[in-house]
């Protein structure tokens, strides 16, 4: 990697054929360079809703490989999960600064939910996404300037509200650093603001108890 140019970074979607080769991928990533790197789950979209019940993970079973990878990882290497960075999961002082630093300034900064906060995504029609996993354009830039769609499209102004969250994401202690994932919400519930069905706090994921058979639970109902 002499010589290239930017950033490199990993980027790995945990699903249950691939539990094991995440930890190498992240450790491979370390040996090339690669000043960080984020795992995520399945995201509701696309080819993936037909075959969300056996591409999930549990909660348990992701939080092990994200634990793994915590204690593997160098000091100086960033690691996120889903936008959050991983330091966020395992140290309750951290956390709660962080919460208070964001409830104060209502700086969401880069932590939590990117979408339409810090990135936005531009589809080959001209249709502005705000993250390559959000469903529901804000506008088109064929049709409007990027300017205007970025700093004045409703959509992107709701997403940069946490205040205006709903369900157990509206009422949890860490919504300004955490938010849950927009796009999941979206994808499940048809409603961006809904909680993360997602996330251990939401009571759609306690009801079905089982994480892993939780979008399939709502898709039948």
């Amino acid at each position: 990697m002499a010589g290239a140019v930017g950033a490199l970074a990993s980027k790995c979607t945990k699903t249950p054929f691939n539990m094991e080769v995440v930890p190498e991928t992240v450790r491979l990533a370390v040996e090339m360079g690669a000043s960080g790197a984020s795992i995520s789950r399945v995201y509701p979209m696309g080819r993936a809703l037909r075959w969300l019940k056996q591409l999930t993970v549990r909660w348990e079973d992701f939080m092990s490989t994200v634990r793994r990878v915590y204690q593997e990882a160098p000091a100086e290497f960033i690691v996120n999960v889903e936008c959050i960075p991983l330091r966020h999961y395992f140290d309750d002082e951290y956390r709660r600064q962080l919460e208070r630093e964001r409830q104060d300034q209502k700086n969401l900064s880069w932590n939590g939910c990117f979408a339409g906060v810090l990135t936005a995504h531009i589809e080959a029609d001209g249709s502005v996404l705000p993250c390559a996993f959000f469903a529901l354009p804000a506008g088109n830039v064929h049709t409007r300037r990027f300017r205007e769609i970025w700093t004045g499209a409703r959509l992107m102004q709701d997403l940069r509200r946490r205040d205006h969250l709903k369900g157990a994401c509206g009422t949890c202690e860490y919504k300004y650093a955490c938010g849950g994932c927009r796009g999941r919400a979206l994808g499940l519930f048809g409603d961006y603001l809904a909680e993360d069905p997602l996330c251990p706090k939401s009571a759609f994921a306690f009801r079905s108890r089982n994480i892993q058979t939780s979008y399939a639970t709502y898709r039948e109902s």
